[in-house]
């Protein structure tokens, strides 16, 4: 059995692999789990290079870049059934989400901690605004808003055909849907009652024959 890239990567970090880590996750963007996986492996790196007094720019991009990406994103692809298509739309939207420091800032991207807002201001200083990812991507946002909830339906309707069921959703705000369903509800209990009545009458009738085929 292949190993779940999650294990993988609690292995690959306590081996201290943490290039392999990043590459793993990467190819999990936009899961929750990847996004941090890789904050907490980019911080590692970056601090073997501020030990050995070297340049770390690159990665303080990559840290920043994968908080903001991962608080535009959220939970919201990922809540997608198919993983491969999380992925998919996941890589058609990362070019187009804008990371810019100086209009996004920090205080708005949660993900980012102490340690992290404190190198990101030693080499950038302080930007010109903060404002949530979200809200600065807004455009963007509305756009996959509309693709995911078009993914929903389509994933929907294909597990309901798969079941056997009808895809269409029951609307309890039309009445004689609504009849039906409360209608179906409260009588049931009656069905099952009146099923015991004839039961137990059919019992008592047999056994009722039995002793009087004994008296006789």
């Amino acid at each position: 059995m292949a190993e779940f890239w999650a294990d993988k990567v609690k292995r690959l970090k306590k081996e201290g692999r943490n290039k392999e880590v990043l590459r793993i996750c990467r190819g999990k963007i936009p899961f929750p789990g990847a996004f941090g996986e890789i904050s907490i492996a980019l911080r590692k790196l970056i601090r073997e290079k501020r030990k050995q007094k070297q340049e770390y720019d690159d990665l303080l991009k990559q840290l920043y870049e994968n908080s903001v990406v991962g608080e535009f994103f959220g939970f919201s692809v990922a809540d997608v059934f198919n993983e491969r298509t999380a992925i998919s739309i996941a890589k058609r939207y990362m070019p187009k989400i804008d990371c810019s420091y100086d209009q996004i800032g920090y205080e708005e991207v949660g993900t980012l901690n102490v340690t992290d807002i404190k190198w990101i201001v030693e080499k950038w200083g302080e930007p010109s605004r903060h404002a949530d990812p979200t809200e600065h991507n807004s455009a963007l946002y509305k756009e996959l808003e509309r693709e995911l909830e078009a993914e929903h339906k389509k994933e929907m309707e294909d597990f309901y055909r798969g079941s056997g069921f009808s895809p269409e959703p029951i609307d309890l705000s039309k009445p004689d849907r609504a009849k039906y369903i409360f209608e179906t509800t409260e009588t049931e209990p009656k069905k099952k009652h009146g099923c015991l009545v004839i039961m137990l009458a059919v019992i008592i009738a047999f056994v009722f024959s039995l002793i009087v085929s004994a008296i006789i």
